[in-house]
């Protein structure tokens, strides 16, 4: 077996000698079948390595951005005025770099309706002439947009669990591959092939 030397125990060890057998592959070099198997199966690794990274990022940009749209939601929840004519702003709160956050510039940034009209004049997300059922349809809207963004967070997790599945399938076949590789690399009563 040409370009593959390892043990037989360690896919990651694999991997660098995998892309050796790639770049040969590429560069006209012709690979023998096992090394084709290795190559591939740690392509596959890497294809759903970066796959489940990306996961991940959006899993974190999901969950920040709910972190947020709670404080916002809470942040309205203390606004609402108590009588049906009383009048008050859509405060603010604290977003996740420790700024205080406007909930009305929160709400129009992401496109969620605010009762009552969203837009600021020159720049000031500080109205106060919001009534109770404004802030009453606002809570709403903004609590739609959460429910949306928990049930794709549920569905972010179901692939995230089929990722790493096929993950941890790939690599014991890669494990399963370099056993076998190991073991032809042997022959009885002589030792390892050099």
């Amino acid at each position: 077996m040409s370009g593959i030397k390892n043990d037989g125990t360690s896919p990651m060890l694999a991997q660098g000698n995998a892309h050796d057998a790639a770049g040969a592959a590429a560069s006209g070099g012709n690979l023998d079948l096992p090394e084709l198997m290795l190559t591939l199966q740690t392509e596959r690794m890497s294809v759903l390595d970066t796959q489940l990274r990306g996961q991940m990022d959006d899993m974190k940009k999901r969950t920040e951005w709910l972190r947020m749209a709670n404080a916002a939601l809470n942040a309205l929840r203390a606004q609402r005025p108590a009588g049906e004519d009383d009048k008050a702003s859509m405060g603010g709160f604290t977003n996740l770099k420790g700024e205080t956050q406007s909930v009305l510039q929160f709400m129009n940034d992401h496109g969620i309706p605010v009762g009552g009209g969203d837009k600021a004049e020159h720049g000031d997300w500080t109205r106060h002439d919001y009534t109770q059922q404004d802030i009453q349809t606002s809570i709403e809207n903004l609590k739609s947009a959460v429910d949306t963004a928990n049930s794709h967070s549920q569905a972010d997790q179901i692939r995230m669990q089929g990722l790493m599945e096929a993950r941890n399938q790939a690599y014991e076949q890669l494990s399963s591959i370099l056993t076998r590789l190991s073991r032809e690399s042997i022959k009885p009563g002589l030792g390892p092939e050099r």
